[in-house]
């Protein structure tokens, strides 16, 4: 071997090259591999994770503009609103006779696309209760334990049902805006989640600042804050799965005094119940702290004639630039509202949805029409021509 040859030469190798030892080669690259595959999976599964924060934090914030970006929800617009509950849904509400502030509640309601069935007025479910406001308890109660009502309805022990008193609330939304609502706020039917009306005033433990029943005030102060000056019940709208409303409503009227004539008063107490022991196990009681289905007028600027459609602050009132009332605090727009202290503002704001016109009933749908006419044989005198006595 020649001079230049051995200079390019270390211990008969090429400089820079190494020799590779087969066994460590066969030990090093599975590690290799090994190695590699963890440090991907660790990358995927980071990515993954941050992926699914913010997926969830943008559902949220998605559900929460939903009720916030209120320009872009339409009224009777079914198409924004999935109908991804499994149940059917229905409206009912109780009377034992016909006013025209229950005529106003169909109509609104018709004027959405939707019947409210209306029970007292043609059947006998309450028996004997002479007084006005358990009425509706025990009818509703007595109708949900009825088999053969319910088939008449069609109803089933999954079916979602609303209801609200007869004689002061407006349906301002669609059916389909209202499935979509009560699906987030009722969640997974099994959990037996009862929906009810919140407001700003403890009735009847305190009226305003005066303590109506002994100790009222310290049953008041068992209602959680939740952010919201709606904290109290309030026993004019509720709705669920018939289900849990039946166990609702039978441990409801298990629990009515024979000194009892207020039906807020029964609520009151069961829901006090609730705070101290835990829920029932077959139902839950869950108030509507931010009116995104329910919205009350008392206390509100809804009670006024001549403030219902002021904007307000941290408060409820009728935008005109939309056509829907608002609840500023929560920045919602509830489903229906109920006119349950001043009901000055109850026509003025029927009239701003057009059901004072005397042809409002040729302007609904003619198959709601047809059903209210051939089910309530007073719908057609009192509802349909006797609707012009508002225009006064």
């Amino acid at each position: 071997m020649n001079s230049r040859t051995t200079r390019g030469m270390h211990h008969g190798r090429p400089f820079g090259f190494r020799t590779i030892n087969p066994r460590k080669a066969l030990i090093r690259t599975p590690c290799k591999i090994v190695l590699a595959a963890l440090a991907t999976l660790f990358a995927l599964v980071t990515v993954s994770l941050l992926f699914s924060r913010r997926t969830s934090t943008e559902r949220d914030v998605d559900r929460e503009m939903e009720y916030r970006s209120s320009t872009k929800i339409k009224q009777n617009d079914s198409k924004q609103f999935p109908l991804s509950l499994p149940n059917e849904l229905v409206f009912f509400t109780y009377s034992d006779r016909v006013t025209k502030g229950l005529c106003l509640s169909m109509l609104s309601a018709a004027s959405n696309g939707f019947l409210l069935h209306v029970l007292g007025i043609n059947d006998t479910y309450v028996g004997d209760v002479h007084e006005p406001k358990l009425k509706k308890l025990y009818g509703m109660k007595s109708f949900l334990s009825d088999r053969r009502a319910l088939e008449r309805y069609g109803l089933g022990d999954e079916t979602v049902l609303v209801f609200a008193d007869a004689s002061d609330v407006l349906y301002l939304g669609s059916r389909d805006e209202a499935l979509h609502t009560l699906q987030q706020l009722l969640g997974p039917l099994e959990r037996g989640i009862i929906l009810i009306s919140g407001e700003r005033n403890c009735w009847p433990f305190v009226h305003y600042d005066k303590e109506l029943i002994a100790g009222g005030r310290e049953k008041c102060e068992e209602f959680p804050h939740r952010n919201s000056s709606f904290r109290f019940l309030n026993a004019g709208a509720y709705a669920g799965a018939i289900k849990p409303m039946r166990a609702f409503l039978k441990t409801l009227h298990a629990g009515i005094l024979s000194n009892v004539s207020d039906d807020q008063l029964v609520f009151q107490e069961l829901y006090s119940k609730q705070v101290r022991e835990g829920r029932h196990e077959l139902f839950e009681l869950v108030i509507d702290h931010a009116s995104k289905m329910f919205q009350t007028g008392h206390l509100t600027s809804l009670e006024g004639a001549g403030t219902f459609d002021e904007p307000v602050p941290m408060d409820a009132y009728f935008n005109a630039s939309i056509g829907r009332v608002v609840n500023s605090e929560s920045e919602t727009r509830p489903f229906l509202v109920h006119f349950n202290g001043g009901k000055s503002a109850f026509v003025p704001l029927a009239k701003k949805f057009g059901l004072l016109q005397s042809n409002v009933t040729q302007l609904l749908q003619p198959d709601l029409m047809s059903t209210y006419r051939s089910r309530h044989v007073w719908f057609k005198e009192k509802c349909e021509s006797g609707v012009t006595v508002y225009q006064q």
